[in-house]
């Protein structure tokens, strides 16, 4: 095997010519160098040549890479035209290195490459006034200012300044149809800076109904709510004003009032009556405010029934309804509290009478439900007697309407013969 030793006669000659009024040109190295034995004798015959460019010296990852298969060697000189079978798709915009491998035998060291390869850079105008990037002579008339320069102490890559269209032309016009027009990423400060006097400082406007004027994508990497998250406006007089209607999916968190709009006839809310509303106001996720003032709160009841009818006699081991009444529960995040109060006796035989009584939702339904229980005893040969009994119970039934029921029954014989003389029933509901 041939040990390589190779000789650059002339390193990266590059078939580059740039013209303001002509195509792009194509990007194509002219490598040439020498190739001898380890004895300094010139190679003549055929190689196989990879190139790869690095961006270090040693080590790291390629690049760029091309094979070259059956080079041409005369007298040791060879010639190749790189970028024709792999594009060259480098910036050149940093130290590269360039290195060879001829039959399987990595040559070494890495060569470094000189200033004419960072020609391509001057596609891109970074120093020039008048030089851009353009396919056709169509964008080399207008331009005004500079594509580089100093303007009220930023200093940036574009500048450009409207002087030629005094009738109120565009500054910059971007059109896009695969990505964004503009595209901003600075971690030094901030992306976009608008300063105007007098007229919009910014002004988006959607082109078609699915199309979004301004549209900020969630950063689905954040595990945390950071506060300026989003859009933050900071105003000194009001932060947004909005003429049209808000649609909001989500919640709507207020830290500090919400006040009519000054601008409205009276102290209401816009498109509001000065009268009362019966309208509704609902929300599913979470409403945080600082002080909230309110007649009514959807939720929140009271009612009370009372006992009416004649005396009933209770004298059977099975329940009996003695009366109820039917209230509608909100359903999540309502307690509703059940107080019965009665009055028994054992009127109806002298014996005396032993009684259960219950606080029972929904009786004789698959969703009946016994909240609570007592039971009391009245025994006295020589006079009769009675009995007041409190029943109080804390559910949190489902939405909807319930009945909640009072029932009694006789437990021990022959003490059968009490009755309920006159009682009420209290239902009161609490928010969360």
């Amino acid at each position: 095997m041939i040990k390589f030793f190779m000789k650059i006669i002339l390193v990266l000659s590059i078939i580059l010519s740039f013209n303001l009024c002509s195509a792009i040109p194509p990007r194509f190295l002219n490598y040439q160098g020498k190739l001898t034995d380890t004895s300094g004798v010139a190679i003549n015959g055929l190689v196989n040549i990879t190139f790869r460019i690095y961006d270090r010296d040693t080590g790291g990852t390629a690049l760029w890479s091309e094979f070259h298969p059956g080079v041409v060697v005369t007298k040791g000189l060879f010639d190749v035209l790189l970028g024709t079978i792999s594009p060259l798709n480098i910036s050149f915009d940093t130290l590269y290195y360039m290195e060879l491998e001829v039959d399987g035998e990595t040559l070494s060291p890495r060569i470094l490459l000189a200033a004419t390869p960072y020609s391509f850079r001057a596609i891109y105008a970074e120093t020039t006034n008048v030089a851009f990037y353009s396919d056709t002579a169509l964008y080399t008339v207008g331009i005004p200012e500079t594509l580089r320069g100093d303007k009220g102490g930023y200093l940036g890559i574009l500048t450009i300044i409207d002087t030629v269209d005094t009738n109120g032309g565009a500054g910059l016009v971007v059109g896009s149809t695969g990505g964004p027009g503009i595209y901003v990423h600075d971690n030094r400060g901030s992306g976009i800076v608008v300063d105007r006097s007098g007229v919009n400082g910014l002004e988006v406007r959607a082109g078609t109904s699915t199309a979004r004027g301004l549209y900020i994508h969630p950063d689905t990497s954040a595990t945390t709510c950071a506060p300026d998250t989003g859009i933050v406006v900071r105003g000194a007089c009001y932060g947004a004003v909005i003429g049209g209607d808000v649609h909001i999916t989500g919640n709507l968190v207020v830290d500090g009032a919400i006040t009519p709009w000054p601008g409205a006839a009276g102290n209401y809310i816009w498109n509001q009556d000065t009268a009362a509303q019966s309208a509704n106001m609902w929300i599913t996720g979470t409403a945080r405010v600082g002080t909230l003032s309110a007649e009514h709160i959807e939720g929140q009841g009271f009612m009370k029934v009372d006992f009416t009818g004649s005396a009933i006699t209770i004298n059977d081991t099975s329940f009996l309804n003695l009366f109820s009444a039917t209230y509608t529960a909100s359903g999540t995040g309502s307690a509703i509290m059940i107080t019965f109060t009665g009055t028994f006796d054992d009127r109806a035989s002298v014996k005396g009478a032993a009684i259960e009584v219950q606080l029972v939702r929904d009786p004789g339904t698959s969703s009946e439900l016994v909240l609570t229980s007592q039971r009391m005893a009245m025994v006295n040969l020589l006079t009769y007697s009675d009995r007041v009994v409190t029943l109080s119970a804390l559910d949190t039934p489902p939405a909807g309407n319930h009945t909640y029921a009072v029932r009694a029954r006789a437990f021990r014989m022959p003490l059968y013969a009490g009755r309920f003389v006159k009682g009420n029933l209290q239902v009161i509901e609490i928010k969360k």
